[in-house]
């Protein structure tokens, strides 16, 4: 957010395919299909925070989808990033 404009610009060329029309709609159904089974997982619950159970997971989980890791990974993925 507070990078220069040369290098935003350069950031954003190498991650911009990664975002193509094409991408996102072969990632719409993993998403869908996520959401689903994060809703399950916490319908028995009742009451649920839902940052913590689906703000907080879903980017680390398409993101790793996206560069091809184990959904397992994901939770390490998320605290990469923060």
């Amino acid at each position: 957010l507070g990078s220069p404009p040369e290098v935003h610009d350069r950031l954003r060329r190498i991650v911009a395919p990664y975002f193509s029309r094409r991408v996102v709609a072969y990632l719409r159904s993993y998403v869908v299909d996520l959401i689903g089974r994060l809703a399950a997982e916490v319908s028995a619950a009742g009451t649920v925070d839902a940052v913590e159970a689906f703000a907080a997971k879903i980017p680390p989980m398409v993101f790793a989808r996206m560069i091809g890791a184990p959904e397992e990974d994901a939770d390490q993925i998320g605290r990469w990033s923060t």
